[in-house]
Order: structure tokens, then C-alpha cells, then sequence
């Protein structure tokens, strides 16, 4: 399922988003809520390096039954976490949550079946979703050796492809909908011949963890 065009507001807020990511010292998430129709914006909210909350305003606005979008960025350069999923688990009037690096590539998802997603991401179970990832880590990193200086400049892009490979299980999977816009530099890594295997690799393990 597509998403809509990106408002206006939308894109000037996304260009904000990374500047944030690229210019703070040191690196934070920077979160935006607007509403489900991207033409206002709610509030906005500066965290720590790996989390930011929803404020008093957002939270308002879904307790009042009202929808919403969110945008920020991820400082650690992936896709949406598990964390991004719990919370649009937890609150379902999230219809859309939007993710931005360094190299501008953009992760755009809304959540379909949360009675499904909610125990792959949910913490007591030491989150599936998190294992997956890290198996996906591990079986590209041993795929390719990454101690070779000729492969170093891959680490970054193993390190978020991870993450977007487990969200593309989940859309597989039919639990989101789920949409990856690559930046010119990820994509053009995405294009090294040396990355085919990885991704391959990567991708069995995202079915084996996240069956």
C-alpha cells in the first residue's frame, strides 16, 4: 500500500529533522507530531541519543481520540526500532511514523496488525524483533569479513541495513506497511556488488527470527 505525498509542512519538518541529526553535538533525537493529515504541527520534542518521549501536547492530542504522524531521526543511522513499534503498538492513534539518517534515507511505516506485532516487539519477552536484528548483524558480518580494511566502509551500512531488512520481514510478514526511500549515498552502497551476499544472508536470517 502507498503512502501519500509528503506535505509541505511535512518536508520543511523533515529537513529539519536532519540538520538536527547532522549538526547536534552531541548526537539526539529530535521528535515532531503533527497532525494525521500532516498540515499542523502538535509540538515538538528534543531527547537523549536513543529515545525521545511524546510530550504533554501529543499526548493530549491522542487521549482526545485524535490521529497523528511522527517524525525524527536516528542517531545510530538505522530504520524504525523496536522501540518506534512498541510505541505505535501502545498507542494506536500513531497512523504513521517516520524515520530519517544521516545520508537522508527516509523509513516510513504505519503499523496493520498490532495484536501480531505487539509480541515480536514487546519487552518482557526480550524483544524478537531486537534478536532478529542482531542475528541479521551477525550473519552478514560473517558473510564478509569486516576486519578487512577493503570492507571497513561497509560496517555503517550492515549496521542500519540490519534494521531495514528485519522491517521488510514485517511488511513480508503483512504486520506494516512499510516504506524505505534510500539517500544517494546508501544507495549507492546498496549497489556494491560486495553487498548482494550480505543482504542475502541478512534476509534469511530476518525469516529465521522473525518467522
Amino acid at each position: 500500500m502507498a503512502f501519500n505525498p509528503f506535505t509541505p509542512l511535512e518536508l520543511s519538518l523533515l529537513e529539519r529533522t536532519h540538520r538536527h541529526q547532522v549538526t547536534s553535538n552531541p548526537q539526539t533525537e529530535i521528535l515532531f507530531c503533527v497532525t494525521e493529515d500532516g498540515l499542523a504541527m502538535i509540538d515538538h520534542a528534543i531527547g537523549a541519543p536513543d529515545h525521545v518521549h511524546l510530550t504533554t501536547a501529543m499526548k493530549a492530542h491522542l487521549c482526545n481520540g485524535n490521529r497523528c504522524r511522527l517524525i525524527h531521526n536516528h542517531p545510530k543511522e538505522g530504520s524504525l526500532s523496536s522501540a518506534d513499534w512498541r510505541l505505535c503498538v501502545n498507542e494506536p492513534g500513531i497512523s504513521e511514523i517516520v524515520a530519517i539518517n544521516s545520508n537522508r534515507s527516509i523509513f516510513r511505516a504505519s503499523v496493520l496488525d498490532p495484536t501480531r506485532l505487539s509480541p515480536l516487539v514487546d519487552l518482557p519477552s526480550g524483544p524478537q524483533w531486537d534478536r532478529a536484528t542482531e542475528a541479521i548483524e551477525v550473519a552478514v558480518c560473517n558473510t564478509f569479513k569486516i576486519s578487512d580494511p577493503d570492507a571497513f566502509h561497509l560496517v555503517n551500512v550492515i549496521t542500519w541495513t540490519a534494521s531495514d531488512i528485519a522491517n521488510q520481514r514485517l511488511l513480508a510478514l503483512g504486520l506494516i506497511n512499510y516504506e524505505a526511500t534510500y539517500g544517494a549515498a546508501d544507495s549507492k552502497l546498496l549497489r556494491e556488488p560486495e553487498l548482494t551476499d550480505l543482504l542475502s544472508d541478512g534476509g534469511a536470517a530476518a525469516r529465521l527470527h522473525l518467522p
